[in-house]
């Protein structure tokens, strides 16, 4: 994996439809069997060394991606997965819908940002928080690796649910 900022509009990228859905509905014996347990993080990014100014949008990218890869790996089925980062009145947003398709980065912190956090959540139908857990804190330490940067996960579990009324 390359991790270089990359360039032009990061709107550029074009969602098509997801050929692996008729086969994740095929794995799971029906969608009222996967459970939801969703996953809110925060992940405290650093620049270290010589990572080049303007990292930021790639390394949550790749982050992200991986993190799809590895939802996908438990057979869960990926609802969304959306982060946010925001430094002043800068911010970067990613959301992510499928392993098969790459992740929307959309807007970048100031040059020479050295820190963010990036608040997560994960919604994975069939996916356990702890393994939600596990596939952020790997795809921390490969995105980190690639792109000389070091990040720290911060999850804690809330035992309680919430019920919506839509009206």
């Amino acid at each position: 994996m390359d991790c270089q900022p990359s360039s032009g509009d990061p709107l550029r990228r074009r969602r098509h439809e997801e050929r692996n859905w008729p086969a994740v509905i095929e794995r799971a014996d029906s969608m009222s069997q996967l459970s939801l347990d969703p996953f809110a993080a925060k992940v405290y990014w650093r620049r270290e060394g010589d990572s080049p100014d303007g990292i930021w949008p790639e390394l949550i990218r790749m982050f992200v991606e991986n993190i799809a890869r590895k939802v996908q790996s438990h057979k869960a089925v990926i609802g969304h997965i959306k982060g946010f980062a925001c430094c002043g009145e800068h911010a970067l947003r990613v959301n992510c819908v499928s392993a098969a398709l790459p992740a929307d980065v959309v807007g970048n912190l100031p040059p020479g940002t050295p820190e963010m956090v990036l608040d997560m959540v994960v919604l994975a139908y069939g996916l356990a928080w702890d393994d939600a857990k596990s596939a952020l804190e790997t795809a921390i330490e490969e995105a980190g690796q690639a792109c000389n940067c070091h990040g720290r996960l911060q999850a804690s579990r809330h035992g309680h649910s919430h019920t919506h009324d839509h009206k």
